[in-house]
């Protein structure tokens, strides 16, 4: 299980992207439960829905049993197009936002000091495209990543989206 959303004195953003390259072992799964933490208490209340997930998880990859999408979209690509930038998610992820609007909450451009932006972000035929604040020549493009950031971004299943930190290059 991915941290939940937590106001820790450490950032919990680079917690969470040590746990995602750690997926590149063997054997390994995870869920995200941004969505269900609780900013004021580091233990997630609704331990159904953390269960639930873990529990998809499961039946898909160590018992090869489907019932439907067991992870949240995952990014695939970000690339500049026309002056922003434009994340494209893995085929078999509908991307949707928990609030049934197009605008997409939780994206951020980093400056080359390392010093966050907030973008606005819409949803636009299964990708989302991000208007880049001005910040001279960003660094990377980040998403969901603080630790207790507010996001919407979701699959067809109500799965929260990964949280990132993608480079640009430069």
């Amino acid at each position: 299980m991915q941290l939940a959303s937590y106001n820790a004195e450490q950032d919990w953003a680079y917690l969470r992207e040590a746990q995602t390259q750690a997926l590149k072992l063997p054997s390994t799964g995870m869920v995200v439960t941004l969505d269900i933490g609780d900013p004021d208490n580091i233990h997630p209340g609704n331990k159904r829905e953390v269960g639930r997930r873990l529990a998809l998880l499961a039946l898909n990859d160590t018992y090869g049993i489907e019932k439907g999408p067991v992870r949240g979209p995952v990014p695939t690509l970000v690339q500049v197009a026309q002056g922003e930038l434009r994340v494209s998610y893995a085929a078999q992820a509908l991307l949707a936002t928990s609030d049934g609007g197009a605008d997409v909450l939780g994206f951020e451009v980093e400056a080359a000091d390392g010093t966050l932006h907030v973008a606005t972000a819409q949803l636009v035929h299964n990708q989302i495209d991000v208007q880049v604040p001005f910040v001279g020549q960003p660094r990377a493009l980040c998403y969901a990543f603080s630790a207790a950031p507010a996001v919407n971004l979701v699959n067809s299943a109500g799965l929260p989206a990964q949280p990132f930190r993608w480079p640009l290059e430069g």
